[in-house]
């Protein structure tokens, strides 16, 4: 089992000023990768909110408050993206390459998740089975990013790293983790 944390940046310092902090978790444990993000803010109210609902499957997560994590294998093009939003809802995609060839992973019929805010902290946990990307014990690279946007309309985008010259999570030198 690996076990590794990291902050995460806002892309640019008019970002920050929602005076938020937002810090992320990745544990390989035999074929599963857990993902967990802690925002902290003062005080933390996004959009959609944080709800006590089950969730669904749905697609474009991304354009509002939405915590992300991109795997790949090392040395491969191909990749996953999970989206987890506040409310629950969620998905899984697969790309053959940077940004190409994207399609939800049907493998992943629901993914292990939890999202709650208590005493100002909002935290979004997923578990992802590695299965069908990373059969056995192949090194993995892990991006983490997350979109927040606030209820007063600030919007940040946040990552390990921002290697562009706009916000772009699928670039593989923000995938800077490795278990």
């Amino acid at each position: 089992m690996s076990e590794l944390n990291a902050d995460l940046a806002p892309f640019t310092a008019t970002e920050s000023t929602c005076k938020s902090r937002l810090a992320g978790e990745v544990v390989r444990d035999g074929g599963v990768l857990r993902v967990r993000f802690r925002l902290q803010g003062d005080p933390v109210r996004v959009n959609p909110p944080c709800t006590a609902g089950a969730g669904t499957r749905r697609d474009g997560l991304w354009r509002d408050t939405c915590f992300e994590a991109f795997v790949a294998v090392e040395g491969e093009p191909r990749y996953a993206e999970v989206n987890l939003a506040a409310s629950r809802d969620w998905n899984v995609y697969l790309f053959d390459g940077y940004r190409c060839g994207m399609r939800p992973d049907h493998s992943v019929l629901d993914l292990h998740r939890a999202t709650e805010l208590v005493d100002g902290i909002l935290t979004a946990a997923f578990s992802l089975p590695l299965a069908c990307l990373a059969p056995g014990d192949r090194a993995l690279e892990v991006g983490l990013a997350a979109v927040i946007r606030h209820a007063d309309g600030c919007i940040g985008h946040w990552a390990l790293a921002h290697p562009g010259d706009r916000p772009d999570f699928h670039r593989r030198e923000g995938f800077l983790l490795r278990c």
